[in-house]
């Protein structure tokens, strides 16, 4: 029975949440609130969804911190488009 167990405990180990964290720059950046640790982690395309052990993102520090650069970004929202605008004329247009 001894012997079982000296198994089960390294693939206990290897099955635990945090054995599948990955990288926690993000979150742990958000947490402290570190604005450009953040952004330095976005520019290089970190994943975003990324959890620490206690399963928060960096978007639940950035909410717990009330921080709203972090939360929408720094940067302009894109322009709505306009109207379109329809480039054939009457006679080009038939009718099937």
């Amino acid at each position: 029975m001894r012997g079982q167990s000296l198994y089960i405990l390294p693939v206990a180990l290897l099955l635990s949440p945090a054995a599948f964290a990955g990288d926690t720059r993000l979150p742990e950046a958000a947490s402290r609130a570190d604005q450009a640790a953040v952004r330095a982690l976005l520019a290089q395309k970190v994943d975003v969804n990324t959890p620490l052990a206690d399963g928060t993102t960096a978007l639940h520090w950035a909410a717990e911190n009330d921080d709203e650069e972090m939360l929408v970004g720094s940067s302009k929202p894109a322009p709505m488009p306009g109207p379109a605008i329809i480039t054939a004329s009457p006679r080009s247009i038939t009718l099937a």
